[in-house]
Parts: C-alpha cells; structure tokens; sequence
C-alpha cells in the first residue's frame, strides 16, 4: 500500500492558511502604526484614589511617593491614554476619559516634583504657570498641555459640571473624588461632585440674612460656560441646600468671589 504524501498535504494546508496569516500582520501592523490602543484600565486609576485620597478630598503624597510600585502603576495608566483613542466612546465615556486624563497627569506632575507648597509658585511676585501650559502630556498620539486639556477638550464637550470634577491640585479646587469616572455613571458622579463642591463652606459660603453669595473664582472664570444653561446662581441652585439654595434664588442676590488657594491639596 502506498505511503500518503503527508509533506504535501501539510503544505497544501499551510497555502491555505496564508491569506488569513497575512491579513492578521497586516492588521497588527495597522494598529501599531495608526497609534491605537484598546489598553484603558480605569479601575487601576481608581485603586490608587482608593488608596491616597483621604477623607478631605486631599492627596497623601508622602505614603504615594514611598510606594515606587504605586508611582509606576499611575505612570503605567498614563501611558495607556497616550497611545488610546476615546473618539469611539460614546458621549458620557469619552467625557470620562478625559476628565480622568487630566486629573492623573496632574497627579503625576505633582508626584515628579514633590515636595512642593504650590502648583503655581512665584518668582518675583509672577505666577509660573508652566505646570499648565507646558505641551508636553501625550493622549491619542498627540501633545498636549493641562490647559489644552480643560480648554480646548472639555470645556467645548458643553457640560460646566466639569468645574466640580477637574483638579488641579490646589487647596481650592473641588475634592479629589476617590475613583476614577466611568461613562456609565458620569451623571451620577457630576452631580454628587457638583453638591458637594456648592455645599462646601471652605470654597463657597451663603448668608441668608444678607442674600451674600462668597463664590469660588471657578465661577467667575468660567461664567460663559454656565450662561447656555441659564447662569450661575440658576445653575447652582439646582444642587444647592438651605440657605445656598435660599440666597441663590433671591431677588436680592450678591455676589463676591473669595480669592482662590493655589497651596497643594497635601493631606496634613
């Protein structure tokens, strides 16, 4: 009895293999060229927050940076944004990503630099602001600085509840939130950041018997971005208690802004 060919019909079997073997490099090839990633683990991002952000909202620095496996972890999830493309995300998951995006990378300038008293430091009584204004944070293949980042993303997604998310790591920013924000939840999450910032008597304060609103400077930086959506007061009022809520809504309304506290939001 004859012997089978098998050399022949491996090979056969190979011939037919290759259309789909080179269509797999190719693909490889493309995503590694197009500068794509499918690498966006939050949930490492959050484990930190869990670990750091203490009860205040404030970051333990000391304990993050005696940790070098946590330091790494943060700078591992930066990288994954670098090279990660949130256009596919819908709407509430791309604005995610980016708030998440600019908080981390705050975070790890801080971390790069500590210890420092303040994120904006002076020298001959002028702000340095190249903490923020430095294009030197990659996210989807592209450069960009913090302000970039808030200015010309964020704020133009349309949505001013960003102002009670975002941290630039000073004492008057609103709280660190001990979590990363997920597409899925975001409303929820905007709307106990935005509650918490407006209830916060060490960044805003109401006097019911003087119809006095004390506002942080947030809002008169950013007033434009809360005009589509009926103003400041009628905006905040939505999220207000009490006497916020009270002097918020009155006829009678002041306002005055208290000058804001660029110190590191350090836990002490």
């Amino acid at each position: 009895m004859k012997r089978p060919d098998v050399t022949r019909v491996d090979v056969k079997r190979l011939d037919a293999k290759k259309p789909v073997v080179k269509r797999f490099l190719i693909g490889l090839l493309l995503v590694g060229f197009s500068g794509f990633s499918f690498a966006y683990t939050p949930s490492t991002y959050s484990s930190l927050l869990r670990t750091y952000v203490v009860d205040s909202g404030f970051v333990d620095y000391d304990a993050w940076l005696a940790n070098p496996d946590d330091v790494a972890r943060l700078q591992g999830f930066i990288d994954e944004m670098a090279t990660y493309d949130p256009s596919g995300l819908e709407r509430e998951g791309e604005l995610a990503f980016w708030i998440n995006a600019y908080n981390a990378i705050t975070l790890n300038e801080v971390l790069k630099r500590y210890p420092l008293e303040t994120v904006r430091p002076k020298i001959l009584g002028i702000p340095v602001t190249s903490f923020f204004t430095k294009k030197e944070h990659t996210i989807n293949g592209e450069a960009y600085s913090l302000d970039d980042v808030e200015n010309n993303v964020l704020r133009k997604l349309g949505e001013p509840r960003i102002h009670f998310a975002i941290n630039c790591a000073s004492t008057s920013c609103p709280v660190l939130r001990p979590e990363a924000y997920r597409g899925e939840v975001l409303d929820e999450q905007l709307d106990e950041q935005a509650v918490t910032f407006i209830g916060d008597p060490a960044r805003n304060r109401f006097d019911a018997g003087t119809n006095q609103a004390s506002l942080s400077q947030i809002f008169e930086w950013f007033e434009g971005d809360f005009d589509a959506v009926g103003g400041v007061p009628s905006f905040l009022s939505q999220f207000a208690t009490g006497d916020a809520k009270t002097v918020l809504e009155s006829d009678q309304l002041n306002i005055e802004y208290i000058t804001y506290d660029w110190a590191l939001n350090r836990a002490r």
